[in-house]
């Protein structure tokens, strides 16, 4: 059972979460009610519905989802849920032209989800009935926005204003020039992990991991490079200096293709970003990835994986190789990260995993992942919780004043 002065110990960062809270079924339906469907969370990419009339239906946090962009470009997200008795709506993408026609009775809504037809409703061929308010039965439009090629929801539509909750990320992430970034469709990847998704994320903001687990990236990207950035309640990750950098003797994969010039212009060479709650950004300096982690159960989450090159010129036939290496050892090393928190998960069911221990000057971040989740989680059971008390910081290997940047 989740228990206040557990979550409070965590929050407090003077312990980690117990096994129960990565493999327990009853306490991840908590998670999915108190943390997914109350906070704007990253459900889908832009793309998902890129033209005038396409629809994709999408399974998140429990719920049938749709996306619809309208005639004039507008993307909305529904429920994937008919007014009338409740079929799905879509269950495959399509470009449903002008209207979405329900395949039990064929309802059917216009593209901004108003309903427009009741199809025999009334008898045969009597399309009109008192019974069926067409005002009030329209498709129930979630909330949402859209930041770059990311497409967030608010479930519970009580969320804060969707700039407040991407403000800051948003402003840590400005030297990011979104506008020229290329997506390659060829590399998507849709994976099942056999892990917690909390697991996951832990994982991917920390590079104490690199030396054991990921060999080749240590040889170009070694991890005394890397540095922790801490972002209070809205995000976590990790930064380099040496990933692609001109003194680097060992060259990135991918060398050659156009570089983000704005990155150039950094102390860094890159950084990597965790936005909670299910989110991960990676621009790096030849190519940004994303992960869009969704939770399936206690112990399954599915990673959509995206990538996206740098400038038209990157897309050229002549860097297909060059493209093709780049998203490969991107792949290989999250193939990596997937056998090792699997490894996590099985360990997890163990009772001797009462919690684990950080190492502060290593596992900053994945600490702050916890401490995120437990503050939430006694904010929705009705605590007070100090986020503002959560560190923004960001905390180099060697530790020297210098280096530590507030």
């Amino acid at each position: 059972m989740i228990d206040d002065e557990l979550l409070g110990e965590v929050f407090a960062g003077r312990r980690g979460l117990p096994g129960e809270a990565f493999v327990d079924e009853a306490w991840f339906q908590r998670e999915q009610q108190d943390l997914l469907r109350t906070h704007w969370l990253c459900i889908g990419f832009a793309a998902d519905a890129a033209g005038p009339g396409d629809v994709r239906p999408i399974a998140f946090a429990g719920l049938a989802l749709l996306l619809a962009r309208d005639l004039d470009g507008t993307l909305r997200v529904f429920h994937n849920v008919c007014s009338h008795r409740g079929a799905e709506l879509v269950q495959e993408p399509a470009c449903a032209k002008r209207a979405l026609t329900c395949p039990y009775h064929r309802w059917s809504y216009a593209l901004d989800g108003t309903l427009e037809h009741t199809a025999h409703a009334g008898g045969f061929r009597i399309h009109v009935t008192p019974e069926a308010e067409m005002s009030e039965l329209g498709l129930r439009e979630v909330r949402s926005a859209v930041w770059h090629q990311y497409v967030f929801v608010d479930l519970s539509g009580t969320a804060e204003p969707f700039n407040e909750f991407i403000g800051a990320t948003a402003t840590r992430m400005a030297p990011v020039d979104f506008g020229e970034l290329r997506h390659d469709p060829s590399f998507d990847v849709e994976v099942e992990v056999a892990s917690n998704w909390k697991t996951i994320v832990e994982n991917f903001v920390e590079s104490y991991h690199v030396p054991q687990v990921h060999p080749e990236l240590q040889k170009f990207n070694p991890m005394s490079a890397h540095f922790q950035i801490l972002g209070g309640a809205r995000y976590a990750g990790q930064g380099g200096t040496a990933y692609g950098a001109a003194d680097n003797p060992v060259p990135m994969p991918g060398d050659g293709l156009p570089v983000m010039e704005s990155l150039t212009k950094q102390t860094f060479s890159y950084e990597s970003f965790w936005i909670y709650p299910n989110l991960i950004i990676a621009p790096i300096p030849n190519m940004t990835f994303a992960i869009i982690v969704d939770p399936h159960s206690a112990g399954v989450t599915a990673e959509r994986v995206r990538f996206w090159f740098h400038g038209d010129d990157s897309m050229n036939p002549e860097h297909a190789a060059a493209r093709a290496e780049t998203a490969a050892a991107v792949v290989a090393i999250n193939n990596e990260d997937i056998g090792i928190v699997e490894s996590c998960q099985r360990g997890r069911h163990s009772p001797a995993f009462v919690g684990g221990v950080f190492m502060t000057n290593q596992e900053a971040t994945s600490m702050l992942v916890q401490r995120i989740i437990a503050g939430r989680l006694l904010q929705q059971r009705g605590q007070r919780v100090d986020f503002a008390s959560l560190p923004t910081i960001d905390i180099f290997h060697d530790l020297a004043p210098s280096r530590v940047k507030a």
